[in-house]
């Protein structure tokens, strides 16, 4: 079975990358997720490391950790590759108080990335 390896989302250059530490070697991997114009959310999933080896890349709220798997209570979507849509709200409400929350136009299906 192929290890689940929470992915943090770096834009560099004009590229989109997820950003692993890698289980089985140690190292440092920056695997890309294509440039400006594509869904960096695409390339997630079953994915090879610099290494050879095989894991699950998985995007992680950078504000509350939620993920695919361990979703807000409630469930939740990416407005972002790394931020929730709840966490969004809560951001907003800080900066612009009386903001409405944005409605998900995709069903409710619990997961912390891909609606809810």
């Amino acid at each position: 079975m192929n290890q689940k390896i929470i992915a943090k989302y770096v834009r560099k250059g004009g590229t989109q990358y997820w950003v692993i530490e890698c289980p089985h070697c140690g190292r440092r991997h920056w695997l890309k997720a294509g440039d400006y114009t594509k869904d960096p959310m695409e390339s997630l999933g079953l994915r090879e490391t610099l290494c050879g080896e095989l894991v699950i890349l998985e995007s992680q709220c950078r504000v509350c950790g939620c993920t695919d798997a361990l979703p807000c209570p409630g469930g939740c979507h990416w407005v972002k590759p790394n931020l929730c849509g709840r966490c969004a709200d809560i951001i907003l409400n800080r900066r612009y108080p009386g903001h409405k929350k944005q409605q998900n136009p995709l069903p409710a299906t619990g997961g912390g990335g891909v609606a809810g």
